[in-house]
């Protein structure tokens, strides 16, 4: 009986097919690493601002229409949005959105579905509507003083200062006002303002960063007093005094004409000015803030300006007009408080990403300046995903 054998070809111990089907998946791999790193595009830097049809970058409403704005300069990259509502998302570089109900939502723009920039919206829950201003006048409207917020003084002057607490304890506290002129947001369990205009505001406080813990007192502001117009007198122009000149009767030797008369000058009264009255210092109403030589700029063009610090572009120097406290301006990075400068020397020259820039406290002055007291950023060191 014949027994044949079929010799195949090995290599090290191979059958050749299998080497030709390693060699082909090498080849493959390898091209499609190749494409992967070609397809790779480092992020844009990117400007994400929101505002509402009135022009309010804050302060925002339900069912109050949002608008969204992603510029990316030089990019036609396709951009969809989520709006953190659970809602259907949208695409384009400009879109609107309306939340139906108060709360803090972040909003993701997506660039190219890789890119990311995002925003916190925070939506307030809608407050009582003001009564008609003849309610404004009696004192029955006004809170008592065993409310759940607190006022030192319920029917202040202009400019006069009220002190605003409450016997409601939290973890945070955040003061806000609503009425003409720029308030400070305040932190504290106590805060104080002063008012500018006689006529009602609405002081609030939230607690725990709680829509659902929001307290009001209501502040009806009265103009200052005129002062008195000073009082003149008039001066009297006295009538001259008739005195008889010669000294005889009608009898002999006397003067038989009738007397002369010549007038006696008296002296002209001055007239005398009242004095306006001094004000006391205690009630006299306070200066004004002087005027402060900062800037104001929207969060979206800080950011703009951090991604140059990380360029190389820019230094801590570049910002001291639109910071209260300069280099030693209070700092948020990723949930641990350090100062700008402290930023700066992070994020300068690495490969970092900034994902968002907001201003946690805006100091406002009289002229109509204002500066960050508080800032806080997020960034994220930069990378890419093979798969």
């Amino acid at each position: 009986m014949r027994v044949s054998s079929i010799n195949s070809n090995k290599i090290l111990g191979l059958d050749s097919s299998i080497w030709f089907t390693l060699i082909i998946v090498s080849f493959l791999s390898l091209g499609l690493l190749g494409y992967k790193l070609a397809e790779e595009e480092e992020c844009l830097p990117a400007s994400l601002s929101k505002k509402n049809l009135n022009g309010a970058i804050e302060g925002f409403k339900p069912n109050e229409t949002i608008q969204f704005t992603l510029f990316v300069p030089g990019s036609n990259a396709p951009i969809s949005w989520d709006f953190g509502d659970k809602s259907p998302s949208e695409t384009g570089s400009l879109v609107s959105h309306i939340f139906n109900k108060p709360g803090n939502y972040e909003v993701i723009a997506k660039v190219n579905g890789r890119c990311e920039e995002t925003t916190i919206v925070k939506v307030e829950p809608e407050t009582a509507p003001i009564k008609p201003t003849d309610e404004l006048a009696t004192n029955s409207n006004l809170p008592s003083a065993g409310g759940l917020v607190q006022a030192s003084n319920y029917q202040p002057m202009v400019n006069q200062q009220v002190t605003f607490s409450s016997n409601l304890a939290g973890k945070t506290y955040e003061w806000t006002v609503e009425g003409p002129g720029s308030f400070e947001v305040k932190t504290t369990n106590v805060a104080t303002y002063s008012f500018p205009i006689a006529q009602r505001y609405t002081v609030k406080l939230m607690l725990d960063n709680n829509p659902n813990k929001v307290y009001s007192a209501f502040i009806l502001v009265a103009p200052l007093p005129k002062p008195a117009a000073p009082i003149a007198t008039i001066p009297i122009q006295p009538k001259p005094l008739l005195t008889p000149q010669g000294g005889g009767g009608a009898g002999a030797g006397g003067n038989t004409n009738p007397a002369i008369t010549t007038p006696v000058q008296q002296p002209t009264v001055q007239p005398t000015v009242q004095q306006p009255v001094r004000q006391d210092p205690a009630t006299s109403e306070p200066a004004a803030k002087p005027a402060a030589n900062f800037f104001y700029i929207k969060e979206g063009k800080f950011q703009e300006m951090l991604e140059a610090v990380i360029s190389g572009t820019k230094n801590v120097s570049d910002f001291k007009r639109y910071l209260c406290d300069g280099e030693n301006t209070e700092v948020i990075e990723n949930g641990k408080t350090i100062t700008f400068e402290k930023l700066c020397q992070n994020i300068g020259g690495e490969k970092r990403k900034i994902i968002s820039v907001s201003y946690g406290e805006v100091t406002p002055f009289e002229n109509g300046s204002k500066c960050v007291k508080k800032l806080i950023v997020k960034h994220e060191k930069k990378g890419f995903k093979l798969f």
